[in-house]
């Protein structure tokens, strides 16, 4: 449709930017779709799952993770990089969703962190995270971080994940960046809950 924008003033513009914002992209679409989800605020996804956390690695993975960019091997083999698109665990389709939750590899873990927290964590807390409050959605994403960054590392050593995750890998992850959380001021309050886990595992 053609539209003569001669005669229109500002207010027609500014009405046609606003609208265009608030239409959904593309992987906002497919993330409800997968999800089985609608009326998703994902200014409140964005930010809480990239804009409130603090470290930037746990930033830049949800972000590729909702723009549909994390590497998998789905994406890899998208990009040309693999031919194969399946898990090396479970032979399934790769996809980020599978990656991150799905897999029985990754699956034992969220298992395990849903009994300690004493909530379910399901893939729609993964991604969007909306029901989650500040201290547990940092854990989710640095969880998810843990496991994403295992299968990248795997991966650049041409390994396959093998079996279940070990959990002394994922301790001594965590471990790790308490010690740095420690030292910094805006995330010394993740530091108590972190230990928790820690302790528990």
């Amino acid at each position: 449709e053609i539209i003569d924008t001669h005669c229109k003033k500002s207010k027609y513009f500014y009405a046609s930017i606003v609208k265009l914002k608030q239409e959904k992209t593309y992987m906002e679409q497919v993330w409800e779709n997968t999800l089985q989800t609608e009326n998703t605020d994902f200014n409140k996804v964005y930010r809480h799952k990239i804009k409130l956390v603090k470290e930037n690695k746990l930033a830049e993975t949800h972000f590729k993770i909702l723009h549909g960019i994390l590497p998998c091997c789905v994406n890899l083999k998208k990009w040309r990089i693999s031919d194969c698109d399946k898990c090396s665990i479970c032979n399934g389709v790769e996809n980020i969703s599978h990656l991150i939750y799905e897999c029985i590899y990754a699956n034992c873990i969220w298992e395990k962190i849903s009994d300690l927290i004493g909530l379910n964590i399901c893939l729609e807390d993964v991604i969007f995270g909306e029901r989650l409050n500040d201290e547990v959605n940092f854990i989710v994403s640095l969880i998810t971080f843990i496991i994403y960054k295992d299968w990248l590392i795997l991966s650049l050593e041409k390994k396959c994940r093998t079996g279940h995750m070990n959990i002394n890998l994922l301790i001594s992850e965590l471990k790790h960046r308490n010690n740095v959380y420690k030292n910094v001021n805006c995330m010394k309050k993740y530091v108590h809950a972190i230990e928790y886990i820690i302790n528990q595992l």
